[in-house]
């Protein structure tokens, strides 16, 4: 009788899977928003500061020329909006 085909042998390891996967999640959710966090806690300013003092801007950073899109679900106040 092979392992595979013992019905018990695989609800066991089947019980143990779920009871193992809650505290695990837990565990790395919380490692992953540590990294994120601390990966890109100064993101911006690496990228977008000439120096080591943040007192000047890379040029590609300093203006934008990009084009913007907004969108707003739920706009209560269309006349205090300010165009960008």
């Amino acid at each position: 009788m092979s392992v595979l085909s013992n019905s018990k042998v695989m609800l066991g390891a089947a019980l143990v899977c779920l009871i193992l996967s809650a505290p695990m999640s837990i565990i790395s959710t919380g490692a992953v928003e540590d990294a994120v966090e601390d990966n890109f806690e100064t993101f911006p300013t690496d990228n977008a500061c000439a120096d080591d003092d943040c007192t000047e801007a890379d040029s590609d950073w300093a203006t934008s020329t990009g084009e913007r899109s907004y969108y707003a679900w739920n706009l209560t106040n269309p006349g205090d909006a300010e165009p960008v």
